[in-house]
């Protein structure tokens, strides 16, 4: 989910503004944002028995914020395997075809069930309670405080 500003000038004016200011906030940003998907997780693990408990401690601390090196943004990610199927859902085997019918048989070592695994928006709702808590207005406050307007040549 992307938080978007836009900010109309002139033709005849450059818009220049701070990287410095906009780089602090958007790294307080990303480091709220990671703290809410960090709480998120622990409060998933702890209430539902289905997740395993032995990824919680993992995913929880692979969730790293970096502010883009242009200043511009933020990216907020976990880096483990689990963190995707957790988030998104998954679709896999849940089991073998060793029993059934004739034609499952014979497909030995084929899965023939399936296990559905609902995706569970960590990331996303630590996202939007950031944004409900005024992340953007913080953001525009930071750009428009930096914010310098140049008369083109």
């Amino acid at each position: 989910m992307a938080i978007r500003l836009k900010i109309a000038v002139p033709d005849n004016l450059a818009l220049t503004f701070d990287t410095k200011l906009v780089r602090q906030v958007f790294g307080v940003a990303g480091q709220e944002i990671a703290k809410g998907a960090r709480q998120n997780i622990r409060a998933m693990f702890n209430l539902d028995h289905h997740n395993p408990k032995s990824k919680m401690p993992l995913l929880a601390n692979s969730i790293r914020s970096r502010v883009f090196k242009s200043g511009t943004g933020v990216a907020v990610r976990a880096s483990t395997p689990v963190a995707l199927w957790l988030d998104q859902g998954a679709v896999g085997g849940g089991g073998r075809g060793r029993k059934g019918s004739k034609a499952q048989r014979k497909k030995r070592g084929e899965v023939v069930t399936q296990r559905i695994l609902v995706g569970r928006l960590f990331m996303e709702k630590a996202v939007d309670d950031a944004a409900a808590a005024g992340l953007g207005d913080r953001i525009k406050d930071a750009v428009m405080r930096g914010l310098e307007l140049t008369r083109k040549k």
